[in-house]
């Protein structure tokens, strides 16, 4: 894996993305660097993957500390969910305020573990009242490629 090292014009810039986006505060005096790894741009704060890009959008990684709204799944989707499944509806035991499009978390409702971080195909409000269909499009999982950079940490 090659890094590049964000120059502090970068790092400044990523750091006020972040805050806008998700009101993260991004440590700017630490290790800040990128790596492509199959062909995603993945930006590490030190060692731990922070976020990466989809599409022109920032997405962030399971580990990175990031809060976002949620979604938490029963026990019978975990299985679908952690190997990249997107999220159906029936699935769904509680959720988070959210909007069509946000980038959300996906976790398990028994232990309140992230699972998966995706996009929401529809509103909170909406899912609500919906009883069946796809309502999360999966991003990133447990298991993934950019997971496994995060399980020695």
């Amino acid at each position: 894996m090659k890094k590049r090292f964000l120059k502090n014009k970068e790092t400044r810039e990523l750091a006020e993305k972040l805050s806008s986006l998700f009101g993260f505060s991004l440590d700017k005096k630490g290790s800040v660097h990128e790596a492509e790894i199959d062909g995603k741009k993945i930006i590490f704060s030190g060692d731990v993957p922070l976020i990466f890009w989809i599409d022109d959008r920032l997405v962030p990684t399971l580990k990175s500390g990031i809060v976002l709204p949620g979604v938490k799944v029963d026990k019978g989707a975990v299985k679908f969910v952690s190997s990249g499944a997107d999220v159906m509806r029936p699935g769904i035991v509680g959720m988070d305020e959210f909007n069509e499009g946000d980038i959300v978390y996906v976790a398990d409702s028994e232990h309140g573990v992230n699972l998966a971080v995706g996009e929401a195909l529809a509103s909170s409000e909406e899912i609500e009242r919906m009883k069946k269909g796809k309502v999360i499009k999966s991003l990133h999982f447990v298991g993934d490629k950019t997971w496994s950079l995060m399980t020695g940490l």
